[in-house]
């Protein structure tokens, strides 16, 4: 019996999805970085205004931060991590439209999780990031 491990070669998708995410993560990462610089010497005279500043600096940089870790699982081919993407993707979907039906519209953003969501479609992306079941075993 052949025991040598398989390998698993990463489709173009793959390399698509990543680079997307990694767009994601600096729009998010960005402006909040530029926002502390720019507030870190006036934040006690307008409190008010810094908290809901600091609020949207510390959300973008959550969300920033499960997106690298969701890079770092695709790149290792974890299942997880596609699904964690597709999750990400949807809720900042949703977040996209309350935010176009307020008059705040993130087009960049919004084209870039539908684009995002084509490559988490395609049938290669989806074939190497399928449950592996063992042999014999029926599916469930």
């Amino acid at each position: 019996m052949d025991t040598a491990p398989t390998v698993r070669k990463r489709p173009f998708g793959i390399y698509a999805i990543i680079v997307l995410l990694l767009l994601n993560i600096s729009i998010l990462f960005l402006p909040g970085v530029a926002t502390f610089v720019e507030r870190i010497g006036v934040v006690l005279p307008y409190a008010g205004t810094a908290l809901f500043e600091a609020q949207n600096v510390i959300t973008g940089f959550a969300v920033g931060t499960v997106n690298l870790i969701a890079v770092v699982g695709l790149l290792m081919l974890k299942r997880w991590a596609w699904v964690a993407t597709m999750v990400l993707a949807g809720i900042s979907m949703a977040a996209g439209l309350v935010l176009y039906f307020e008059d705040r519209p993130l087009y960049v953003t919004m084209l870039l999780n539908v684009i995002l969501v084509f490559y988490l479609n395609q049938r290669d992306v989806q074939a190497i990031f399928e449950r592996r079941r063992s042999e014999g075993k029926p599916r469930e």
